[in-house]
């Protein structure tokens, strides 16, 4: 949870706020007058409301999980306050001139300072503040931050640099075809969304993959009503129309849903995105098997992954922490999870020694980082005989078994066997101990007559069968095991 302070009356005394994540919101400003105020709807449905009243000709906004921030051309200084516009501070960072565009990294605040012809940065307090990070030499308007880099919006065309201030590009798109009036931007991990309005009425969105290329101009239909705003997410992209909506497009099937947010006019103006986009719920929240005997495997449990937010969420990784005593054993996630799909893992406990037994199933995303999942279980030290199964394959000249020692007391087991039923010809047998309730994997070397009679087997086409057997000496005690020879 973060927190930001608020000093007042010359610091006497510090209010302590603590700002927790937002859900998915839009934010805009409701209209085009000098004083206006920031609105904002969830993505869910439901209606716009008013929470930031009265900010002086405003610049631009943006947004993260904590904060909403705007910029003030008139008084000269960046504000912020919470998603619900509580804990409001003007004068967050002051003395900056004539501020549009503004985005916001994990790490800092960038707005551009268009009559100076820089972009300038601040740490997330406010702290650090240079004006003077970037030279844009074109006028810059809008910005965006994505992927490790910032975009901004010039005259006719794209900039870009990485967030430290290095690779400056000043002409990353290349020089667009015409020099609009004004000029939107918003991007998402795949694309780059530029908004033109040109002053004759041929307003309309385009769009370029992340890298610069693919740049396509009628990306979407003319807007003649006039383009005043865009943020976008994985899935869409939002077009504030001045006619007084806010338009969606679903990026994947080009649909548009051209009132998602409605009777806005005089607005609105910019456009800023928060919130929990996607969100993967687990179910259940943690998986406890039953008491599984050692070195045997558990009947399969299944945990559900659901998308519950707002947003397509990027699946990059699924894996279990230290898989020594847990397997997955099946699942069906896609690369990526649309809103309201889910998907199953399957899971089965396999301990290897007796006791409690833990680990975590992690579904590793672009967005939301992680989603943990605790596993548990409890491996129970047998009292048959002692156990043996195929831990690898058998080749030609060796085979891969996994021991358990199924007993209370220590396990001295004698390996034997060798081709087919009658084990002949038979590898050179072994002694392996083991501890009560312990399992081990044994490799086994075959001998120059099991090896070659089994590579004769293969040449003529047929699958030889090796045969091991387990035997404790203490309890008398034999387990089978037949592994077919793999070509």
């Amino acid at each position: 949870m973060g927190k930001g302070v608020i000093c007042l009356a010359g610091c006497l005394f510090a209010l302590l706020i603590s700002a927790a994540p937002a859900q998915a919101s839009l934010y805009w400003f409701d209209s085009f007058l000098s004083t206006s105020n920031i609105a904002s709807a969830g993505l869910g449905g439901g209606a716009d409301q008013t929470i930031v009243s009265g900010v002086g000709d405003p610049g631009g906004i943006t947004a993260d999980e904590q904060f909403i921030y705007w910029t003030s051309q008139s008084t000269a200084r960046i504000g912020r306050a919470l998603p619900d516009g509580s804990g409001r501070q003007d004068g967050f960072i002051e003395g900056v001139v004539g501020p549009q565009g503004i985005a916001v990294s994990d790490t800092h605040i960038y707005w551009s300072e268009p009559f100076r012809g820089y972009i300038g940065r601040a740490n997330l307090d406010g702290t650090g503040v240079n004006r003077d990070f970037i030279e844009t030499v074109s006028p810059a308007s809008d910005l965006a931050v994505e992927g490790g880099y910032l975009y901004w919006a010039a005259t006719n065309t794209v900039g870009r640099a990485g967030l430290d201030g290095s690779q400056v590009n000043r002409n990353f798109l290349g020089t667009l075809e015409v020099a609009p009036a004004s000029i939107s931007i918003a991007t998402s991990s795949e694309f780059i969304f530029v908004g033109f309005e040109d002053g004759l009425g041929i307003n309309q969105l385009s769009r370029a993959r992340f890298d610069g290329s693919g740049f396509d101009r009628d990306f979407t239909r003319i807007y003649p009503d006039g383009l005043s705003g865009l943020a976008a997410s994985e899935s869409f992209v939002y077009v504030a129309v001045r006619s007084g909506v806010i338009e969606r497009v679903n990026l994947k099937t080009g649909d548009s849903d051209p009132t998602f947010v409605e009777g806005l006019s005089p607005g609105p103006r910019f456009l800023a995105l928060n919130g929990a986009f996607g969100r993967i719920e687990s179910s259940p929240s943690e998986l406890s098997f039953p008491s599984q005997r050692v070195g045997t495997l558990s009947p399969f449990r299944q945990v559900e992954y659901e998308n519950t937010g707002f947003d397509e969420v990027r699946i990059d990784d699924l894996r279990l922490d230290k898989a020594e005593d847990f397997l997955i054993s099946g699942e069906s996630c896609p690369a990526s999870l649309a809103p309201g799909e889910s998907c199953l893992v399957t899971v089965r406990f396999v301990p290897g020694s007796a006791g409690q037994k833990t680990d975590t199933l992690q579904l590793l995303t672009g967005s939301e980082g992680e989603t943990a999942t605790p596993l548990t279980g409890f491996g129970e030290i047998p009292t048959g005989p002692p156990s043996i199964r195929a831990a690898g394959r058998a080749g030609r000249a060796s085979l891969k078994v996994k021991l358990a020692c199924g007993s209370a007391a220590p396990c001295s087991l004698a390996l034997s066997g060798g081709l087919g039923s009658s084990a002949r010809p038979a590898f050179p047998a072994r002694r392996v101990s083991l501890g009560a309730g312990r399992t081990r994997t044994v490799t086994i070397a075959y001998g120059a007559r099991l090896k070659n009679r089994i590579a004769a087997l293969l040449r003529r086409g047929s699958r030889p069968v090796v045969v091991v057997r387990a035997r404790d000496a203490s309890s008398k005690k034999t387990s089978q095991l037949r592994i077919a020879v793999r070509r």
